[in-house]
């Protein structure tokens, strides 16, 4: 479709609701590339361009005014309905900008129908499994949409907001890409964590094996900057200036990340120690809402695994639940028998 104008009546069509499935899917296409074909940046909307590019589709497809002196009747309908198709197309873009404007997670990728979307509604961290068998580890409140099949394209795009640990399975024929507002991150197959909540100042990508690049995108006083991240980097994106900077990541010998894996043994262990062992090994405080939890105890070994993983599985053994509000874990359970 790059590069390509369609004939007049197919647009019509399409505004209609009368075009076959193909010929629906090669003017979404056509609607997409519009004002990304001379960008690497995020898509973002131009309406003078979308204008002009439909205006010339059009008027490719009619006679010139020295072919057609004399418009019957019936042509008169012809003009009508193009000029309806162009409004429609307009409005359909203008209401598309101010989303953008409105909202940035929207701004890098266009919606889609066959587009799957989640939230992470509950007060866990949530495991979530994408088509290609990457999984994100999604804090509380996090969001996400995906094409239903990422085959189908040369890229696994994803937009996202909120924060999530990503473990993206390698795949070099298609780049694994979030969009988080303007922020673009990109990779091949590695372990990172991203967090970009809408309304934070800056959001931060951290990352735990291999790298992984970081852009923004391209505007008229600024080109496109990129930063390659290596193992046990972080980089900060700052919304305001859209500026990026990188910095080392917490040290391996210091406290670790929620999503940072840690080998813990427990021996017969009472609930209350073990709580401490593992506020200790992450950045994070751990309470237990009823004190007869306190009397149960704790035998297994966890290797390299990570805090959400090691907390379901007390939970599985104990018969107990947690909740996580900011940086505080709430365990809650009937406790043990003596």
């Amino acid at each position: 479709m790059k590069g390509k104008s369609l004939p007049a009546d197919l647009l019509k069509r399409y505004l209609a609701d009368t075009c076959t499935e193909a010929e629906r899917r090669k003017v979404d296409e056509w609607y997409f590339h519009l004002d990304r074909e001379q960008e690497a940046a995020p898509h973002f909307f131009n309406e003078q361009e979308l204008l002009q590019r439909i205006r010339a589709d059009i008027a490719h497809t009619l006679p010139t005014p020295e072919e057609a002196p004399v418009v019957p009747l019936k042509r008169w309908w012809y003009l009508g309905g193009i000029a309806a198709s162009l409004l429609l197309l307009l409005g359909v873009g203008y209401l598309a900008f101010n989303r953008q404007a409105a909202d940035p997670y929207t701004a890098s990728v266009p919606d889609t129908a066959d587009w799957t979307v989640h939230s992470n509604s509950t007060k866990k961290i949530e495991r979530y499994s994408f088509p290609d068998q990457s999984i994100v580890w999604l804090q509380p409140g996090a969001r996400l949409s995906h094409p239903a099949a990422f085959m189908q394209s040369d890229f696994r795009e994803v937009r996202f907001a909120g924060e999530g640990f990503f473990e993206v399975v390698r795949d070099t024929l298609h780049p694994f890409i979030i969009y988080s507002g303007t922020l673009k991150t990109q990779v091949l197959g590695t372990s990172f964590n991203v967090k970009a909540y809408e309304n934070d100042a800056s959001y931060h990508v951290s990352v735990l094996t291999g790298s992984v690049a970081v852009s923004t995108p391209a505007s008229s006083s600024r080109k496109e900057e990129v930063l390659v991240l290596k193992t046990n980097e972080q980089a900060t994106y700052q919304n305001a200036t859209r500026s990026l900077t990188l910095e080392p990541m917490v040290a391996k010998t210091e406290k670790k990340l929620p999503w940072q894996p840690a080998s813990l043994v427990f021996n017969d262990t009472p609930l209350s120690e073990a709580v401490i062992q593992l506020q200790r090994a992450f950045q994070i405080k751990i309470e237990l809402t009823n004190q007869a939890l306190n009397t149960c105890r704790l035998t297994v070994d966890f290797n390299k695994q990570r805090l959400p993983e090691i907390l379901e599985m007390i939970n599985t053994l104990l018969g107990s639940t947690y909740e996580l509000e900011g940086d505080t874990i709430r365990i809650f359970g009937e406790g043990c028998s003596d």
